[in-house]
């Protein structure tokens, strides 16, 4: 130890010297008081020299700790101390905790005893230094050491050039190579002959970000099979804050992958379903209304024939004229009741004259049943619809009406039919109480749940939601391609 070494005699140049010096130094007599303190002890231990303080009291007054057992140090544990009974130079780390430092420092204390001439024993000498940020590098480094070994995630570090510098057992595992095989050769091996460039703009994107956010990509195993990961990157610097290199961290996610294609598969057999169930409900449908047309329809008309044969042949009575004609108003109720009915379960005019006409037709069976202004536009009459779906779409704004009238407490419903580039857009606004704040989340109602379900089957989709005029607005889009016959 340098510092231990003969010092010049002259105290004018020892004093300066010593508080010059960044590492605390003590000095304590064969009966351990100190005789000498600089100012750098005082700052590292929070506490300045108490010249008549004993050792057996200097761990309680300066907060000495034992590293392990978090107690205050022994008499004989002390440093300086060992080193004067001992006649040995002692190093040691010791926890520093008191009222300065309440969350603890730690120290390093290099003590050594001091002779005279004649080799007697008259005292002890202390270098104290503050090694928490040593130590809390070390420990950084300890862990990081462990992240790169431990880590289930590939770990890989690029210089600009490409060249592999870093390679965890992590990227072992999860590609085939060794890191043997790895470091110093090119990530381009890494990367599919399609996406090669990939590397190139991806570090050039980490010249100017600290980190890239984690992007899904695949990268290529050893033995040519393409793995799926989500993948980040950091950029390296040097000391000067200029790009190096990068680390890539690369996380397995075929699994992950896997089970969202089973869960979209199972999705798409869900829709399949789904669209075979609407279709056989519609012939269901289809059939009932031409049952309820072709029988029912019928019989009520026969009917409406012998109540006119009846009549005509019965005596002037005015109590069965009265019945009769109470009869007669109920078969037309009747009957008017079964074409509404039955022109709900399959509209004619969708299949006779086409989309536009047919929901013309329901907005205005809908005014003309109930207290609602109502306003229909269609701007697509030209086009050339295909059956199928154009009974969707039929059924999606019948749906979104029956929820205005039910359940929106409006006076207006508007009606709109339009081409946004290549979509076809339907609107259903109404300028009622609008959505509920506490609305449950979209699916869980049944007829919202009908809509966007009929929509998907055509690649289209609903959106339901409050206007900022008041209302709700019901927003069905289908891409023409698939809609048009």
């Amino acid at each position: 130890m340098d510092e231990f070494a003969q010092l010049p005699a002259d105290p004018q140049f020892i004093g300066p010297m010593i508080d010059s010096l960044d590492a605390g130094f003590a000095v304590v007599d064969a009966q351990g008081r100190f005789q000498v303190w600089n100012a750098a002890n005082t700052k590292i231990l929070g506490k300045g020299a108490v010249f008549g303080l004993e050792a057996q009291d200097w761990a309680a007054h300066y907060g000495l700790h034992c590293p392990i057992e978090q107690r205050l140090l022994r008499h004989e544990e002390l440093p300086l101390v060992q080193a004067m009974e001992r006649l040995e130079q002692v190093e040691q780390e010791v926890v520093l905790i008191n009222d300065v430092h309440p969350q603890g420092r730690w120290i390093k204390v290099f003590a050594r005893p001091l002779f005279n001439a004649e080799r007697e024993l008259i005292g002890g000498a202390a270098i104290i230094r503050d090694v928490t940020h040593e130590k809390a590098s070390l420990l950084a480094s300890q862990m990081m050491s462990w992240f790169f070994t431990a880590s289930d995630d590939a770990i890989i570090g690029i210089n600009m050039e490409g060249t592999v510098l870093l390679w965890n057992p992590g990227a072992e595992r999860l590609l085939g190579w060794s890191s043997e095989e790895m470091i110093g050769r090119s990530a381009f091996r890494l990367v599919p002959p399609a996406r090669r460039r990939e590397i190139e703009v991806l570090m050039d994107k980490a010249r100017s970000q600290q980190q890239l956010p984690p992007l899904e990509t695949r990268i290529l195993h050893k033995h040519g099979h393409e793995v799926a990961v989500s993948r980040s990157i950091t950029a390296m610097r040097d000391a000067n804050g200029a790009v190096i290199g990068g680390v890539v961290v690369a996380r397995d996610i075929s699994r992950l992958k896997r089970a969202e294609s089973q869960l979209e598969e199972s999705r798409q057999q869900l829709r399949q379903l789904s669209v075979r169930q609407q279709n056989l409900l519609e012939q269901q449908l289809r059939a009932l209304a031409r049952e309820l047309h072709d029988e029912f329809g019928q019989q009520l008309a026969a009917m409406k024939f012998e109540l006119a044969w009846l009549e005509r042949h019965l005596d002037d009575d005015p109590q069965v004229e009265e019945r009769l004609e109470s009869l007669n108003h109920l078969l037309d109720s009747t009957i008017a009741g079964l074409r509404r009915v039955s022109k709900q379960m399959r509209p004619p005019l969708l299949e006779e004259l086409g989309l536009c006409h047919a929901i013309d037709e329901l907005v205005g069976e809908i005014s003309a049943r109930y207290p609602l202004e109502t306003v229909y536009e269609c701007h697509v009459a030209q086009f050339n619809f295909g059956t199928d779906a154009s009974l969707a779409i039929y059924r999606i704004v019948q749906e979104a009406l029956t929820n205005v009238v039910r359940h929106a407490a409006a006076s207006e419903v508007r009606v709109v039919l339009s081409q946004e580039g290549d979509r076809m857009v339907t609107l259903v606004m109404d300028n009622g109480r609008g959505l509920p704040t506490d609305a449950r989340p979209p699916g869980v109602n049944f007829g919202i749940l009908g809509m966007q379900e009929r929509a998907r089957s055509w690649a289209g989709e609903v959106s339901v939601a409050s206007r900022e005029s008041g209302g709700t607005q019901v927003r069905a889009e289908f891409p023409w391609s698939r809609i048009l016959a």
